[in-house]
């Protein structure tokens, strides 16, 4: 299902993105022949780099090897939830430790697993979905 939205929306985007000089580069991955890093080349040779944001490993270390090799900035854009981690957990303060260990998590208190998440913000994407379909939260205001 994850992938079929993103194939979606890539379809939607990549012809812009082109039309306006970007490079955009899709890997998919298959077998376990298909191994090679190809992320870390596109990323050191990318002008910039967008790439979902995990806050847990191994996805988490997997965005910070990006980051490790990126000579340019490198943004994490949270494109899983309706429910931002930001919005919820709160940022650790940075020991000199922590920040030379790939290990170590951002935030505190991060659940170990998706779908204890997505227990703990249902309310919130609840009331988010709702807001805009009831409410009208995203509506344009009207037009003098």
């Amino acid at each position: 299902r994850r992938t079929a939205f993103v194939l979606e929306a890539l379809q939607e985007c990549c012809h812009e993105w082109s039309e306006h000089g970007a490079g955009v580069a899709i890997r998919v991955h298959g077998g376990a022949q298909s191994r090679t890093p190809h992320h870390l080349t596109l990323a050191r040779n990318a002008t910039a780099v967008v790439t979902d944001e995990p806050f847990v490993h191994p996805y988490l270390s997997f965005v910070q090897s990006v980051e490790r090799v990126s000579p340019n900035k490198v943004y994490r854009v949270d494109g899983s939830t309706t429910v931002p981690p930001n919005a919820i957990l709160t940022k650790k303060k940075k020991s000199l430790n922590a920040i030379n260990d790939d290990n170590s998590s951002e935030y505190d208190k991060i659940p170990a697993k998706a779908w204890i998440w997505e227990k703990r913000t249902e309310p919130d994407r609840k009331r988010h979905i709702l807001g805009v379909v009831q409410d009208g939260d995203f509506d344009a205001p009207d037009l003098l």
